[in-house]
């Protein structure tokens, strides 16, 4: 039963004007993010050739919002609008990866488990992992990405880390199998399929063959169809919104950031179960809207001072931004603002657009129309959305270098430029249509083919930040680090308040052992944000590097007492004193740097030394096993992991961090030898040859090498030759003990004396 309902009928379609509010017993509550998904390819939103039964029945059963827009088209500040009903400029994320949403906000989540509902979440992706601040509320919060394929992490980018909807709906049965029957759940699925790279499987190839965005859609409502499966014969509302759309084409854009054009604003959003009446909203809406809306349906107290508003029957203008054209190209922002049929785009040159004629927004009427887009952007400058600042998220290195690679997070904010004034984008339509098709094709091609086609690209726009940020790591690739050196600081002249510039003239510094030069570029890093992070960790980090432990002390403690939750500094502070073997201070400092939303890279390894030292294998276990999880290409913690494996005989455990060892430094016989034994002792014959084959070419002498070989020899039946191999081994291990001895008494005349036991030197994870 539904109370507060006004309803007309029209074309067929019952019209809901005024919102319901849900009567009866507390319903469990679904709520099912489509990313990247476009309203308009949906059967329920008219589109013909879709294949999308389930979720178009729950459309024709509930209410479908004809007209509902998302905030920003990009994943991590489209959820946070979700889930807060808050717009970008009042929850401070304006970008994929410029900040975390705050613990201040109050989510969707947190207020239904404070009402009683039993709370989980089963994610897609690594834009909507816990360290983005989205487990706030939740119980139960799955979100662990796989690992992916194809060499050392430097090598991978884990911001393109996904897992298919089967394992996120999986995860989520498992959960709702083992909930009590009694209590209402609230269940979040991030369903993340129909995002590019578009990669159907199975029948969905075959019967959409040149519709891969549709099949991925297909497969989205298959889904979807298992939960409202497991769910059958419970009252259960059901809550599915797009965070985004998806460009395929329009406007020159190919995926989905920059613009604000319909394809990747106008997202489907269906509320059906739970006595929802059939019918549909007409009027705009705008994804602030959700919590709100969702508040009332189920008659629970909706926070003071949200953007958005319970739908239907408060009007309101959906608004909508993105700067990416600023931060990675200095053009100017696409800001948006619909009314009614009217959208106004505000650009330089604005572009007015009547959805109900123009769908497709190809015909721009602001010049015909000047009063429609002197009105609306009276509408939009009443949001006073002031454009994004220099605030960063606390991340460690990679998380931002690779942030920088793929354009998400460019250092935006720190130019000293209103980009309300920049260029409009309209007139570079080459260059963007070219940045598209180069991030469509990049797949398969040579650095030295990418570099050619991003120098082609600048050469449209000399000034584009984001093409000189690529074109750097490429040149590193090459190895022309001299070019690469100059190219940033030309690039640090052009954007002196953007501190990643800097930060990527410390990083090359660095990899050059020329520590003075990266402390110089960072302290200007500093200068030019003040706020990021990244800049006061790489200080500290070239002092220690110095060896001026003193300054770099007193720098970490400003740092700290600024910002105690500072996971970057006290990862460096844990690692100083840790090899000065003070333990209490480095546990504290590395608990610190593991206690955040990103845990800090090799501080759980370096915890790990803690634990092995006083004996608490169990906990270090636990500590490298996360750590590799998380940071694959992590060698310390793949190493002290190959080590307690084979001390524990756990053979075939140990192979899999001991074989990413020997592909990472297949000049290394000390590893081959390793990988060797494990395979030796997993009686992997073939494979132990191959590998003891290549050590010896190596380390012929090494007599554990030798002795290895004489064993694998016994095993292929040529007993002679392991007799002889095994004597080889003997007589190199006679050499290297009198060698050692040498050594001992030399060190000993020299006044040197045995090495202690304790923790082993902490070497930086390479």
């Amino acid at each position: 039963m539904l109370l507060h309902l006004l309803s007309a009928c029209s074309g067929g379609d019952t019209k809901i004007t005024t919102a319901p509010v849900l009567e009866g017993p507390r319903p469990d509550v679904v709520v099912v993010t489509l990313d990247t998904t476009r309203a308009d390819r949906l059967g329920a939103y008219g589109y013909e050739l879709a294949q999308t039964e389930t979720i178009d029945r729950l459309a024709r059963e509930g209410i479908r919002f004809e007209h509902a827009y998302s905030a920003l088209p990009l994943t991590i500040p489209a959820h946070a609008t979700l889930f807060t009903g808050l717009l970008p400029f009042n929850h401070h994320i304006r970008n994929n990866g410029d900040n975390v949403l705050a613990p201040e906000f109050t989510t969707l989540a947190e207020v239904l488990r404070q009402e009683g509902w039993a709370t989980a979440a089963s994610v897609a992706a690594f834009v909507t992992t816990r360290q983005w601040g989205f487990a706030q509320g939740f119980g139960a919060y799955f979100d662990s990405m796989p690992e992916g394929e194809g060499g050392p992490e430097r090598d991978r980018n884990f911001w393109h880390n996904e897992r298919p909807g089967d394992l996120v709906v999986d995860d989520a049965l498992n959960w709702l199998a083992g909930q009590p029957a009694d209590q209402p759940v609230f269940l979040w699925v991030h369903l993340y399929d129909a995002h590019f790279p578009f990669e159907p499987r199975g029948p969905y190839v075959e019967t959409m063959k040149d519709r891969p965005y549709d099949a991925e859609l297909a497969f989205v409502d298959d889904q979807v169809a298992r939960l409202v499966e497991a769910f059958e014969g419970r009252d259960v509302l059901w809550a599915l919104i797009g965070d985004h759309g998806e460009s395929l084409g329009e406007h020159d854009e190919l995926s989905h950031g920059l613009f604000t054009y319909d394809a990747t604003q106008h997202v489907p959003w269906i509320l059906s179960g739970a006595g929802v009446p059939a019918g549909v909203v007409s009027e705009p809406v705008s994804s602030a809207d959700f919590t709100p809306t969702l508040l009332r349906l189920l008659s629970l107290p909706i926070p003071d001072g949200l953007d958005g508003k319970p739908q239907p029957g408060s009007p309101v203008t959906p608004y909508a931004e993105s700067y990416m054209l600023s931060d990675r190209f200095r053009l100017a922002p696409h800001r948006a603002v619909v009314d009614g049929n009217l959208k106004l785009i505000a650009t330089p040159r604005p572009e007015l657009y009547d959805l109900t004629a123009d769908p497709k927004e190809q015909t721009n009427l602001a010049a015909s129309r000047p009063d429609d887009v002197k009105r609306l952007m009276a509408k939009l400058d009443a949001f006073g959305a002031a454009p994004p600042s220099a605030n960063q998220a606390s991340m460690d290195a990679d998380t931002l270098s690779q942030l920088a690679a793929l354009g998400y997070m460019t250092g935006g904010g720190g130019d000293d430029i209103d980009p309300l004034t920049l260029p409009d984008p309209k007139d570079f339509q080459a260059l963007i249509a070219g940045v598209s098709g180069f991030e469509r094709g990049a797949a398969g091609n040579t650095p030295a083919e990418l570099l050619g086609r991003i120098d082609e690209l600048l050469a449209l726009k000399p000034d584009a930040f984001e093409l000189r940020m690529r074109r750097l790591p490429l040149l590193a690739k090459l190895e022309r680090r001299d070019e690469a050196k100059l190219f940033a600081e030309e690039t640090a002249t052009l954007f002196p308040g953007r501190a990643r510039v800097w930060l990527t003239l410390a990083t090359i510094s660095k990899q050059e052992r020329d520590h003075a030069g990266a402390l110089s570029y960072a302290r200007k890093a500093v200068e030019a944000e003040p706020g990021e992070p990244a800049a006061r960790e790489a200080v500290i980090e070239a002092l220690f590097s110095l060896e001026r432990a003193g300054e770099a002390l007193v720098e970490a403690e400003a740092a700290m007492a600024a910002d105690p939750q500072n996971y970057g500094v006290a990862a460096l502070l844990g690692r100083h004193y840790l090899s000065k073997k003070e333990f209490q201070n480095a546990e504290k400092y590395l608990r610190l740097a593991v206690a955040g939303p990103t845990p800090r890279r090799a501080a759980r390894a370096q915890l790990a030394l803690l634990a092995l030292a006083a004996d608490v294998r169990g906990d270090a276990y636990d500590l490298l096993e996360a750590e590799v999880r998380d940071y694959p290409g992590n060698q310390m913690a793949r190493g002290l992991l190959s080590r307690m494996y084979a001390e524990d005989q756990r053979w075939l455990d140990q192979r899999e961090h001991v074989a990413f060892l020997a592909r990472a430094n297949a000049q290394d016989p000390t590893t081959l030898r390793a990988l060797a034994q494990c395979f030796f002792n997993l009686a992997e014959y073939g494979a132990a040859r191959a590998t003891v084959d290549a050590a010896v070419f190596l380390a012929p002498d090494d007599p554990d090498l030798l002795l290895l070989n004489a064993n694998l020899l016994a095993k292929e039946g040529k007993r002679e030759e392991g007799v002889k191999m095994l004597a080889a081994a003997n007589a190199a291990n006679e050499k290297r003990i009198e060698a050692q001895k040498i050594a001992a008494a030399a060190a000993e005349k020299a006044g040197g004396g045995k090495p202690g036991k304790g923790v082993a030197p902490v070497k930086e994870d390479k």
